[in-house]
């Protein structure tokens, strides 16, 4: 595996009492950090399912689910690339293969030079775009300096007040 984003969490969630004593497991795999503007969720919709509604594993119509999760600015640059090209598809497989990308280990190599692995790449898209969804940084003016007190030192002085 090699990410542009540097962490990820796997969870396993289950019942101690199993349903029509079925020892199935739900899998959720967060790939970046929450906190972070840029984010995946892969988990097995399935599961989900099943402990919700009750609906048998083989009957759900959805088995897994890989959703984007973005925030502030990174969620306006992908808006606006879906308003510009009105293709979902292509927006959503962009921002996908910007920050993830599945490739296998050959240690004769640096890892940027991985071959990338078959499967991910039928999955993306051979030849698929990449869409960077960063701005150029806004000029330093009063204002934006007040809005960075406001919204990253003050939490933290309050936390460190207490």
């Amino acid at each position: 595996m090699h990410f542009r984003l540097r962490s990820f969490k796997n969870y396993r969630s289950g019942e101690l009492v199993h349903r029509d004593e079925k020892p199935y497991m739900g899998n959720t795999l967060y790939i970046g950090s929450l906190k972070s503007e840029v984010y995946f969720c892969i988990y097995e919709k399935d599961y989900e399912q099943y402990v919700k509604n009750d609906v048998p594993l083989e009957d759900a119509e959805v088995k897994n689910r890989f959703e984007i999760r973005l925030k502030n600015d990174r969620a306006t640059q992908a808006m606006k690339d879906l308003l510009a090209h009105q293709q979902a598809e292509k927006t959503a497989f962009e921002i996908i293969n910007r920050y993830i990308r599945f490739a296998d280990k050959d240690d004769t190599k640096r890892r940027s030079d991985w071959k990338t692995n078959e499967r991910w790449e039928w999955f993306i898209g051979k030849n698929r775009g990449a869409l960077r969804l960063t701005t150029q940084p806004e000029p330093y003016s009063f204002e934006r300096t007040l809005n960075w007190l406001h919204h990253q030192v003050a939490p933290t002085l309050k936390i460190a007040s207490i």
